[in-house]
């Protein structure tokens, strides 16, 4: 059998291995004798398994070298700490040591969000799955949580809770969503050198210009960078209070219900029209459901969590953390969310259901009486569509909450 040249060229290493197997002839290089048809196959599949374990290890010696090779385990690629964007993981570190950082980086892939979406995709799931087949009516609200909706009665206590845990799903991966666009900006940096190496030869003829010169200049970037990484951190974290505030600001009557738009079903419904009556407008800032559109979801009422996804990835890339530090910043920013949940409840602000508790509980209650503390229903109920204040500080404490438990779950494995 005549072999092709480059598969020929291939087995060339192999030469002196495939001889001894008798798949090969030393007088005729590029012919495979057939010999007993009951032995040759057997022959060449364990040839073949032994020429890719070879090329695997060849190819993983030869990666340092080569920006490009692949990885030979199973699902092509690896997962790093989130403690660490700079190593891979310990487990793989023996046999990678001689990985430069910038390929190290490419390679590793982080482990704690991804099991957060795991998480969230299960949580969705549930409530999906019980919405399809009918299981229980949808929402802890039996009437729905939306602006403007009267609560008269509470999902039972099992519908209820996986209703709220399914809060954590929109919320959660839009955050991780706006992680991502922050690793994913700086991997495309990576990959592009040119700025790179134009920069470096500008500042290596700069400097021996004037090498003191260049040194001030340089603790001046160093001190204006890291001043404008901390200012931009501060812009955006208040861009999100603003993007997430407006949701009440554009509501029609700023987060209040009226007791009596809440007879019918009809009067219900006729409380979901926008303000606004041009459809570009409605679909990007309040919940349509019409004949011809559905917008569940519109941007700009879920920026604020991209925003804030965005902060996370810059803070997450600025250093190498430890587990300890990720761990307690986590924790740390979690209170701070439930801090500002609980100041929602009692000093009732920021909430899309004022005036809209109206169960057999807060019937029993003064007017004066703040009706989110009737019950541990109340206190829990977040209005969803569109998310208020309540409801973005309430998810994100969780989902940092589950972040850190994550993030310990890998150190620990």
């Amino acid at each position: 059998m005549i072999l092709p040249g480059a598969l020929e060229r291939t087995l060339e290493p192999y030469s002196s291995f495939l001889l001894s197997l008798g798949l090969r002839e030393d007088s005729n290089p590029r012919r495979m004798p057939w010999g007993s048809g009951q032995t040759l196959g057997s022959k060449f599949l364990f040839a073949m398994v032994h020429i890719v374990i070879n090329f695997c290890s060849r190819a993983n010696s030869t990666m340092a070298s080569s920006p490009s090779s692949f990885s030979c385990s199973p699902n092509g690629g690896r997962y790093s700490s989130i403690s660490d964007q700079n190593t891979l993981s310990r487990t793989e570190s023996s046999s990678l040591s001689s990985l430069p950082p910038s390929t190290a980086k490419s390679m590793a892939r982080l482990l704690a969000p991804d099991l957060q979406r795991g998480l969230l995709m299960a949580l969705m799931a549930m409530d999906h799955v019980a919405l399809g087949l009918n299981t229980w009516q949808h929402g802890t609200n039996i009437d729905g949580e939306m602006d403007g909706v009267i609560v008269r009665r509470w999902n039972f206590a099992t519908a209820y809770i996986v209703r709220t845990l399914t809060h954590l799903c929109a919320p959660g991966f839009t955050f991780l969503l706006g992680m991502g666009i922050v690793f994913l900006s700086q991997s495309r940096t990576r990959l592009d050198r040119t700025e790179k190496w134009l920069r470096e030869v500008l500042e290596s003829h700069l400097l021996e210009l004037d090498k003191r010169s260049g040194t001030v200049e340089g603790e001046r970037a160093a001190i204006a960078s890291s001043l404008s990484w901390h200012v931009h951190n501060i812009l955006l974290v208040v861009l999100s209070v603003i993007t997430i505030w407006w949701n009440i600001w554009l509501s029609d009557n700023h987060g209040h219900c009226r007791v009596e738009t809440g007879l019918s079903d009809d009067s219900v419904s006729a409380q979901f029209i926008p303000s606004s009556q041009h459809p570009l407008l409605n679909i990007w800032f309040w919940y349509v459901a019409s004949e011809h559109v559905m917008s569940n979801f519109p941007p700009m009422a879920w920026l604020s969590f991209a925003i804030l996804g965005l902060v996370y990835g810059r803070v997450l890339s600025a250093r190498k953390w430890t587990i300890s530090g990720i761990a307690i910043g986590h924790i740390s920013t979690g209170i701070v969310f439930s801090i500002v949940f609980v100041l929602t409840r009692l000093l009732r602000l920021g909430n899309l259901s004022e005036d809209c508790l109206h169960t057999p509980v807060q019937q029993h209650q003064a007017a004066t009486e703040n009706p989110y503390l009737a019950s541990p229903a109340s206190f829990f109920y977040i209005v969803k569509y569109p998310p208020d204040v309540a409801f973005w500080a309430f998810t994100m404490a969780i989902n940092l909450f589950l972040l850190a438990a994550d993030i310990a779950e890998e150190d620990i494995w």
